[in-house]
């Protein structure tokens, strides 16, 4: 890995997106995400904003509590796969025999859903693209 400033940077960046990724989408504040992976909050809160990076230990805790690669977390271009601690897939068909496990939602996958619904609002006039693009600023702006 490369050692220089920039790169450090980059990578904070990475690791930082993915792990508020995670906790936002497991409905977690810092304190409960802390609680839970046996961590001070100031430091998992230096590193969602970036200052700092976090040890391998925390990348573990992070990794195998919300169950994504290391190499994810580390700023891996491939897609975590689903395992027995991804989210199941809510919107799937109903199974009928019940011998088939849910769905599970890859990150791909959701973001295909999320842009999918977001045209369907647009689309149906429940939301204006510029509504859309400034709740995403809003939001952009709270969690920076």
């Amino acid at each position: 890995m490369d050692g220089t400033p920039a790169n450090k940077e980059a990578i904070r960046g990475v690791i930082s997106r993915r792990i508020r990724f995670l906790l936002e989408n497991h409905r977690l504040t810092v304190p409960q995400a802390a609680t839970l992976l046996e961590m001070r909050a100031r430091l998992l809160q230096e590193v969602l904003d970036g200052q700092t990076l976090p040890t391998d230990m925390m990348l573990e805790k992070v990794s195998a509590h919300f169950g994504v690669p290391l190499t994810f977390l580390r700023g891996g271009d491939s897609e975590p796969e689903a395992s027995e601690e991804s989210v199941p897939d809510l919107y799937a068909a109903p199974e009928r025999t019940g011998s088939t496990p849910p769905a599970k939602l890859t990150l791909r996958t959701l973001a295909t859903r999320h842009q999918a619904l977001v045209e369907l609002l647009i689309k149906n006039g429940v939301l204006t693209a510029a509504d859309y693009n400034a709740l995403i600023a809003e939001v952009d702006k709270r969690q920076s």
